[in-house]
């Protein structure tokens, strides 16, 4: 269950829903695929704040969207690097189920934090769903 998920576990089974799937780019072209993962039947609330730079000719524009997230189920936020996202990114599908394990389990500690959990999931090499 994730509520449970702390940095002492090194193998994970989890059955999960995906609520949210996202891409995102940074200025130095590193780009991510995003989760929001859920399991029980609990309430949670959830507020996702996605940040845009744009340069327009010699001006920046910064922008700000607030998502707000509620229903049910634990969360935890999950990330696929640069690297491993052409194995996942025809796989994985918002509001679908699955059952995923093997994870590398990280700190909670990103500047935007899409979901209060401490504690965030990387899919490595070794995971599978």
């Amino acid at each position: 269950m994730i509520k449970y998920i702390d940095e002492k576990r090194e193998t994970l089974k989890l059955v999960v829903r995906i609520v949210d799937l996202w891409f995102v780019e940074s200025w130095d072209s590193k780009r991510n695929m995003e989760m929001i993962l859920t399991d029980q039947k609990v309430m949670y609330h959830c507020i996702v704040y996605v940040h845009y730079i744009f340069e327009i000719g010699e001006k920046w524009i910064y922008l700000t969207f607030m998502h707000d997230y509620a229903g049910q189920g634990d969360v935890i936020p999950a990330m696929i690097k640069k690297e491993d996202i052409s194995m996942w990114e025809d796989k994985l599908k918002e509001g679908e189920s699955y059952i995923m394990h093997n994870f590398k389990i990280l700190n909670n500690r990103a500047q935007y934090r899409v979901c209060e959990h401490p504690f965030r999931l990387l899919f490595i090499r070794a995971t599978s769903v």
